[in-house]
């Protein structure tokens, strides 16, 4: 792979005829073209046109597009997956979505979730059969399992005639095998019993309500889960999930198995022992009891009443269990408490050495850019939203004392996330065209991180595009169109300060400026903006990117490709939809560096 630095050997003469030929204009529409007007009157392509499974398993609808924060799916959305099953291939279909979730392939799990819930729908027996089959698989935790339900009752209310609810006998019996399942061993019990703890609403389900429907039985035997008939553990969590623990507790079947000598060692008497320690952390009123309750038995936050959420104490008893990503979410409230007063604490080094642990960032999948959000949000010293509830008054934003050693391990958590990216080895050219709207001349927020402005995102992906890809050059224009290159010695004030200043939006400058300094060997273009687009000279970006990737085909075979990532809400991109080498991002959240990646790295 040739370095952007490198001279590339290449004949003029079968590319200057590409580059003088003259470029459709942006105020009409580009022939044979399906395009619309945008808000600043110029011609663009709609979104979501072609759909497949795969695109829908990664970006949750149609085509290259991927949107930021959630949108409601339908079925529009998932055509792909009701047209594979009719045309026999419902099999196949489930095969590939149970890929994406055991893989972890999808960005967001919802989709693997939603295109199963079709498949379990589906009248065809197989599919069905084969979707149930791999309910365990997609739906790994509660919140998966509500969130399918629900699906499934939006589906059935959608597709069959008589509009029922769909709590047949095959989709009772998936539920039913679901919750079995954890009772196969003492370690899957006890997730269960978390599970039913930490979980208590989602969807609009709850265990109960859901163990309900199903009608759950634990009065046979599960060769194939490997659970008897009866287990006594996993019959006293059903009956505490449908009945209460005052239920569960007077039950006569529990009675009778505590008086069983070997009681003390039983699954039972450790999953009950859990509960009742749950129990007592929520209605305690001493906080050193809830803390050592906490120390004990590894109670998390969401075990404890909210009465202890502002002690100090309390929260040093759960940074010793916090997992990494629970402890990055609450740096400013830990600091608020003072849980970092004392220079060198334990509490302190513990937190520290939990943001620098190479093991526990790469166990717990944390990307580069969530330490730099959470620097960029901590160094300030205060948060950004303020509380809001219908029967309350909206509180003042969270304010803490900052601790410069937690601000420095945040950006070493950083630097050892970027060393678990791999880099996709290309050329590639970020263009950066945000700064002030075109409308109202003010700062604006990203879609999917409503607290950030456009600006700060962009610092952050030249960040990280700087750590994981050596051959990244990054650009900024003038309004004049002069490229000014963006070098990672420059200062982070300086870098913030050019692109602030320097707010265009012409989608087709990047491509431009590759011609006319014949760099040719640029395998990927980003662009960040925050508008619509409104090109100067009349281009259509994408008939300037497309003359780009006539020009590079003249002399090599590899054709760049294109992402676009519009950061405010729109329905219309500037690429066009129909060209697999081109993506399309509105908004801006945790996984779109990952797409990015992923999308540059791929072949096609």
């Amino acid at each position: 792979m040739a370095n952007k630095e490198e001279e590339m050997e290449v004949d003029e003469s079968e590319v200057m005829a590409i580059q003088q030929r003259e470029y459709y204009d942006h105020d009409t529409a580009i022939p044979d073209q399906d395009q619309v007007l945008n808000k600043a009157g110029k011609f663009v392509f709609q979104t979501g046109l072609e759909a497949d499974l795969i695109h829908f398993l990664r970006f949750g609808q149609r085509g290259n597009l991927y949107t930021a924060k959630y949108h409601k799916i339908n079925l529009q959305d998932a055509e792909c997956v009701t047209e594979l099953i009719k045309k026999g291939s419902g099999m196949q279909a489930v095969a590939i979505i149970r890929q994406f979730s055991d893989r972890n392939l999808a960005y967001k799990q919802e989709y693997p979730i939603y295109a199963l819930a079709i498949c379990c729908r589906s009248s065809d027996l197989n599919t069905k059969r084969a979707a149930y089959d791999s309910l365990s698989s997609v739906c790994r935790i509660p919140s998966h399992l509500f969130s399918f339900i629900k699906n499934c009752q939006e589906i059935s209310k959608q597709t069959s005639k008589d509009h029922t609810s769909g709590w047949g006998r095959a989709h009772r019996q998936a539920i039913n095998d679901w919750y079995i399942r954890h009772g196969a061993d003492e370690h899957t019990l006890r997730r269960l019993a978390s599970h039913l703890t930490k979980y208590g609403k989602r969807s609009g389900w709850t265990h109960r309500s859901v163990l309900r429907r199903a009608h759950v039985k634990v009065n046979k035997n599960y060769p194939q889960l490997n659970v008897k008939k009866d287990d006594p553990a996993l019959k006293y969590l059903i009956m505490l999930a449908t009945k209460g623990k005052k239920f569960a507790d007077g039950n006569a079947f529990t009675i009778a198995e505590q008086k069983k000598e070997d009681y003390g060692s039983s699954a039972l008497a450790k999953v009950k022992s859990f509960i009742d320690h749950v129990e007592e952390a929520r209605t305690s009123e001493n906080a050193e009891q809830v803390r050592q309750l906490i120390l004990r038995h590894k109670l998390t936050r969401e075990h404890i009443s909210n009465r202890f959420l502002g002690d100090k104490e309390v929260w040093k008893a759960l940074i010793r269990h916090m997992p990494l990503t629970a402890v990055i979410r609450n740096l400013g409230k830990m600091s608020k408490l003072g849980c970092f007063e004392e220079q060198d604490s334990f509490e302190e080094n513990l937190v520290l050495g939990k943001l620098k642990n190479t093991e526990l960032i790469s166990k717990a999948n944390v990307h580069p850019i969530t330490f730099l959000i959470a620097r960029n949000q901590y160094k300030t010293g205060q948060s950004r939203e303020r509380t809001v509830s219908k029967n309350r008054k909206g509180r003042a934003a969270l304010s803490w004392t900052v601790s410069q050693r937690v601000i420095e391990a945040l950006w070493q958590g950083f630097i050892i996330a970027c060393r678990r990216y791999t880099s996709t080895n290309k050329n590639i050219l970020l263009s950066v065209e945000v700064g002030k709207s075109l409308e109202d001349k003010l700062p604006i927020y990203v879609r999917g991180m409503e607290s950030l402005q456009t600006l700060d995102v962009a610092m952050t992906m030249i960040k990280v595009m700087k750590q994981i890809e050596p051959s990244c050059e990054v650009i900024v224009f003038t309004k004049s169109g002069v490229a000014l290159p963006v070098d990672s010695s420059q200062c982070h004030d300086d870098i913030y300060r050019m692109i602030q200043e320097s707010p265009v939006s012409d989608g087709s400058l990047s491509f431009k400026y590759a011609l006319q300094n014949q760099k040719y060997n640029y395998d990927a273009f980003i662009i960040l903006t925050d508008s619509e687009w409104s090109s100067s000279e009349n281009v259509h970006p994408s008939d300037a990117f497309k003359t780009y990737c006539d020009a590079v085909e003249a002399i090599r075979e590899t054709k760049p490709k294109l992402v676009v990532c519009n950061m405010v809400p729109s329905k219309v991109t500037i690429g066009d939809p129909k060209d697999r080498s081109t993506l399309t991002i509105n908004g801006f959240d945790l996984h779109v560096p990952r797409i990015i990646n992923d999308f540059i790295a791929a072949d096609e």
